[in-house]
């Protein structure tokens, strides 16, 4: 069943490629991964697909975003604080004035494979040199024996536990899925080898003080050697209105165009309002049509501000990659980055 949420993992991310690079850039065997802003934890399940020892924990304050069966959404924290608005109901919090030129189809962003490209041109049919088809690993994945995943991730999921240890006092399972805002206490968990926060989700975090709690709490939350992964983007075209459709293929032939529209920009406060759109048909027979699927209100932190908050939460080592390359993990200087970028933020 296709939803909002596996469109977007099929269409906008590329969870495998993270998590091995993530495993890459830590430089030692990371075990214990927490996920927050996690949705439907992709990036969590394609990290327990690469080592069956492995454990994750995806933090979320959207019940929905998470896959909660429907009788656990009524428990959700105050808020979510958090979380893109559903779909016609805009995210309360960050004030937006201005709007700028429109800058046509050309320009990012939109997260493709961890990175924001320069362009987004159409993927040509499968088979053809260049062709985008969906990746298929993740329904492969399969997880300790429990009830069925929520439609649309393609994996078994163990219920939610009440900590870290199953409710039935058994061992602990590999994927805990939690209902919580990522700034809530979690004393029961072990110290992490990673922690992501991707998909842009400081954004959500609207001004320093918020952001540098977060911060803050992900560094004591780390183990010996650990590692905080984030990103940001920004460029000519952030704070531009303007759009960019991608086309990709999924194995059965159907045809997802996903639209990403900046829809406002307020370059004085920082703050952007961009929404995600899908529409998928089959030979021209649209079967789906999602629009404003996703709707983001964002704080865009500058790559100064994100640093400077990183080194006064105590890390002492702040890097940006611009490729995710598992095989050379190799940090991007100030001058590799183009006129729109992107990078993944790895803090020691």
């Amino acid at each position: 069943m296709l939803d909002r949420y596996a469109l977007y993992e099929l269409c906008v991310q590329a969870p495998l490629l993270q998590a091995a690079f993530l495993r890459a850039v830590h430089g030692g065997r990371p075990l214990l991964l927490r996920e927050d802003f996690s949705g439907r934890a992709a990036l969590a399940r394609a990290w327990l697909a690469q080592d069956e020892q492995a454990r994750a924990w995806a933090v979320d304050s959207d019940g929905e975003a998470l896959g909660l069966p429907t009788e656990a959404l009524g428990k959700a924290p105050e808020g979510p604080r958090y979380r893109a608005a559903l779909p016609g109901r805009p995210a309360a919090g960050l004030g937006v004035a201005a709007r700028g030129p429109d800058s046509g189809p050309g320009t990012p962003p939109i997260l493709i494979a961890g990175r924001v490209p320069g362009s987004l041109p159409p993927h040509p049919r499968p088979g053809t040199p260049g062709a985008r088809p969906a990746d298929r690993a993740l329904a492969q994945i399969e997880l300790p024996p429990g009830p069925a995943g929520p439609p649309g991730t393609g994996s078994a999921f163990p219920p939610p536990p009440a900590g870290s240890q199953d409710p039935a006092g058994g061992p602990a399972p590999r994927l805990v899925r939690r209902l919580a805002d990522v700034l809530a206490p979690s004393p029961g968990d072990p110290p992490m080898d990673v922690i992501h926060a991707g998909n842009f989700s400081l954004g959500y975090l609207p001004d320093r003080r918020e952001l540098s709690a977060y911060l803050r709490a992900c560094r004591a939350r780390l183990a010996p050697g650990g590692i905080l992964a984030t990103d940001a983007f920004g460029g000519a075209s952030a704070f531009q209105t303007g759009f960019t459709e991608r086309v990709t293929y999924l194995p059965d032939g159907r045809r997802v165009r996903t639209l990403w529209r900046r829809v406002e920009a307020d370059p004085i406060r920082g703050t952007v309002v961009n929404t995600l759109s899908f529409r998928v048909d089959r030979e021209g027979e649209v079967e789906l049509d999602l629009p404003e699927a996703f709707h983001y209100r964002w704080r865009l932190w500058s790559l100064p501000e994100l640093r400077e908050a990183l080194i006064e939460a105590g890390f002492e080592s702040v890097e940006g990659y611009l490729e995710l390359d598992p095989s050379d993990p190799r940090p991007a200087a100030l001058r590799d980055l183009g006129p729109d970028w992107t990078l993944l933020v790895i803090s020691r």
